[in-house]
């Protein structure tokens, strides 16, 4: 697989207007790419050496610097580490962007970012990764669920295996079974109102989120998002229908929680509060909220 790549346009100038850039803010990038990004940053701020970009491959970061020297951005400081531990010689930060999926918020970034800072990081969630924009505050850090997106995966501490399910077994000649006709209106493809949403329909990416609080399961199979038990089988449901193979109970278990979902106003990705704690750290769940703990930080959600 490629070490690095650069993302959709659309989606770089969407997280640039959630980052809310504006001139003299410093920037620490976590994850350099062909430094294309760092150069946009480096505009809207207006100098180049408020933009820091750290890669932990050795041969990226030799290109990007060679390629923003080309285009007339020597002054970016771009540097050969793991994101990880962010750059704290060159803190505070006025803004914190991954360009990579996680797993976890680094315990290093909230400390590198200033009072009042903002924190824009996609973390996986299953089988994407959506972009939380976070503030960092007397409490820590907290925000909300800005646009689903999917990106490659980081490498080194902040990756962690098994999360939710990142793949699933295709049948071979007993394949899946029509089990049910489709939800009314679900999966439906509409005009894309959310740049970088991998071309889903909303319903399905609010679902879709739902879905991974509710369950560890969870996941995007080809029908659409449901239940995935690895080779003991799976549930999903798209506009076709609801599918499954090898395990019909998965179905109902699917159902049930798409009419939870539906019982609580079918909330959209945007709608939920979140919060960030080190999982060392005492913590108050919210009423009717959920937790995800990671491997640094225990994630509360509530609605609302």
């Amino acid at each position: 697989m490629p070490a690095s790549s650069t993302s959709a346009p659309s989606l770089v100038a969407r997280m640039l207007e959630l980052l809310g850039l504006d001139q003299g803010m410093k920037v620490l990038e976590i994850g350099a790419g062909t430094g294309y990004n760092a150069a946009l940053m480096a505009e809207i701020t207006g100098d180049q050496e408020l933009i820091v970009t750290v890669d932990v491959l050795d041969d990226v970061v030799e290109q990007t610097r060679r390629l923003l020297a080309s285009a007339g951005y020597p002054r970016i400081r771009v540097l050969a580490r793991d994101g990880f531990d962010g750059a704290p010689e060159q803190a505070p930060f006025d803004r914190i962007v991954a360009t990579v999926g996680c797993s976890d918020l680094s315990p290093h970034w909230a400390g590198q970012l200033a009072d009042g800072g903002t924190m824009l990081i996609p973390l996986e969630h299953s089988g994407g990764h959506p972009l939380f924009l976070l503030q960092k505050d007397s409490t820590g850090l907290r925000g909300r669920v800005a646009l689903w997106t999917g990106f490659m995966p980081v490498r080194g501490p902040l990756h962690i295996e098994g999360l939710w399910p990142l793949g699933y077994l295709r049948p071979g000649s007993g394949g899946p079974v029509r089990a049910a006709d489709p939800w009314p209106g679900f999966g439906i493809r509409r005009p894309v109102t959310r740049p970088g949403s991998l071309d889903l329909a909303d319903d399905e990416i609010d679902f879709l989120f739902f879905l991974g609080l509710s369950d560890r399961r969870a996941g995007w199979l080809d029908p659409g998002p449901g239940l995935n038990n690895g080779p003991d089988g799976w549930a999903a449901a798209g506009p076709d229908g609801i599918w499954w193979w090898k395990d019909a109970s998965l179905v109902a278990e699917l159902d049930g929680l798409y009419q939870e979902w539906t019982a609580g106003g079918k909330p959209a990705i945007g709608d939920y509060q979140v919060w960030f704690r080190p999982v060392q750290a005492p913590y108050d769940l919210p009423e009717r909220g959920w937790q995800v703990e990671r491997r640094y930080h225990r994630e509360l959600l509530t609605l609302g």
